[in-house]
């Protein structure tokens, strides 16, 4: 029969267990998330040069680049900080000079436009496209003009040397989900990334969309083979390097954490079969008086722990699953930040976790069993006849 604490033990390592993987798959939920809306938004591997020289031959490394089976599209890109005025505000960004229409093949840039319809044309004849916040902050909408100049960048004028600078037409703006690029990301075409560059035929990268993101950073490794030390690859997780550290380590800090509660709950049975050792201390003699193994007598022990152990983790397994699949379905649990990308708590269930932690969680059980197991073996038969006698 399961005593009262033995069965705070089984509670214990029951709401460990569920609380470990509740938490995990909520932060593996959130870092799908931001992955998805980062590699959706922007293509899964970068190819640049390892100096950060410009790449003159993008259109050779393209063409070379989607030959491979796992490539599926390579985009040039050329990136530029400037200064955006408008009549109501200045404000600096990020601004790419993009392509368009090959931009677009790698990525759901099209998909993202809340206003407007723009195209090659439209951008090739000085038209850009903003961020949602970004937008809002200058006070603008499409068919409005923006001033863009380049802080660093100058060219000759009959006036002298002034910072390079032209007027584009907001012809679209977009909303990617992800907040900072919403606040600090432009798009025009190749060419005035080129002019503001102050480059020829030149950019600064090529954005490759690879036919699984998950699997990036093997195609990463692959592609530094072929293309060799020349060039420097990095996966979407480089791209936001910061971010994904900071998951990682909260991650890794829950776990730390949570493991705890059944850490404490080994610790209160440990407890409980020491006590019971030292109540029992009488039987176990008798047993070992009439020839009963003390290795059988461990056993008992042992396997009074892996049973309350196993109960304890299935039901925290069922009720874990249970609750991730009820959020997957149902969205009940929401978060009630207006304008947050995100409305419900994103839930991502994986394999790994459900075997990991009902390992960790039986090997710390068995442990809080080996001392009162290690105890019964110090029970002295002569001793207990004695002092019976």
């Amino acid at each position: 029969m399961l005593s009262f604490s033995n069965l705070l033990s089984l509670i214990g390592i029951c709401l460990g267990v569920f609380s470990l993987l509740t938490v995990i798959s909520v932060m593996n939920g959130f870092d799908s998330d931001i992955r998805q809306r980062i590699t959706a938004f922007r293509s899964d591997v970068k190819i640049s040069r390892t100096g950060g020289e410009a790449l003159s031959n993008y259109h050779e490394l393209a063409q070379r680049v989607e030959q491979y089976d796992y490539i599926r599209h390579a985009t040039p890109i050329i990136s530029n900080e400037l200064l955006i005025q408008s009549q109501d505000g200045i404000r600096g960004g990020v601004c790419m000079g993009i392509d368009f229409e090959s931009y677009s093949a790698g990525t759901n840039l099209k998909d993202r436009i809340m206003i407007g319809i723009p195209d090659s044309e439209s951008l090739n004849d000085n038209g850009i496209i903003l961020g949602f916040d970004l937008a809002m902050n200058l006070n603008v909408s499409v068919r409005d003009y923006i001033q863009l100049s380049a802080p660093v960048g100058t060219e000759a004028t009959p006036f002298g040397l002034l910072p390079r600078s032209r007027r584009f037409k907001v012809v679209g703006i977009f909303s990617s989900g992800i907040p900072d690029y919403d606040l600090h990301y432009l798009y025009y075409s190749l060419g005035a990334g080129q002019y503001f560059s102050g480059s020829g035929d030149i950019v600064d990268m090529l954005e490759v969309r690879t036919e699984n993101a998950d699997r990036s950073w093997y195609y990463r490794r692959m592609l530094s083979k072929e293309l060799g030390d020349g060039y420097k690859i990095e996966d979407w997780s480089d791209y936001e390097a910061n971010l994904f550290n900071a998951i990682k380590m909260e991650k890794v800090l829950m776990i730390l954490v949570l493991s705890l509660i059944i850490i404490l709950a080994g610790f209160n049975m440990a407890g409980n079969l020491n006590r019971l050792v030292t109540e029992k201390k009488r039987d176990i003699g008798i047993l070992q008086a009439f020839g009963v193994n003390g290795r059988v007598i461990r056993q008992i022990f042992i396997s009074s722990s892996f049973y309350i152990g196993v109960s304890g983790i299935l039901i925290g397994l069922v009720i874990a699953y249970a609750f991730l699949r009820s959020q997957m379905e149902w969205g009940f649990i929401k978060i009630p930040i207006s304008g947050f990308p995100i409305q419900e708590l994103p839930v991502d269930i994986r394999l790994a976790d459900f075997i990991i932690i009902p390992i960790l969680a039986l090997v710390i059980t068995l442990l809080s069993a080996l001392v009162p197991a290690a105890k019964s073996r110090g029970v002295s038969t002569i001793e207990i006849i004695r002092n019976r006698g």
